[in-house]
């Protein structure tokens, strides 16, 4: 009876031999539990849902202040545009992979 194992691929950076300033990635597999597995997709579901519903929130919060404040429509398109930057900026930054040769 063979046991079930489930992968991980991990990013690896590695330096390439034409230099240290070119990089290279490669992946990287690891072997977990499936329990293990199902643990870690579970937490990254609930925080991938948390992120969701708190950008959901802000946006209402934005929307209700707006309408108290009875801005024209133009400005409240303007603002939920920069509202919709900024959020894009913060994932694109929480995604980003950094390394030694970043800092």
């Amino acid at each position: 009876m063979s046991q079930c194992l489930s992968v991980v691929v991990l990013n690896v950076v590695v330096p390439v031999s034409r230099g240290n300033e070119c990089r290279g990635t490669c992946c990287q597999l690891r072997h977990f539990s499936p329990q293990a597995f199902r643990f870690f997709m579970e937490q990254h579901v609930e925080n991938v849902l948390s992120m969701f519903t708190q950008r959901l929130q802000r946006r209402a919060q934005l929307e209700a202040e707006m309408s108290q404040c009875q801005l024209p429509a133009a400005t409240q398109t303007q603002i939920r545009k920069m509202l919709a930057q900024k959020e894009s900026n913060y994932l694109r930054l929480r995604r980003a992979k950094m390394d030694r040769l970043d800092l």
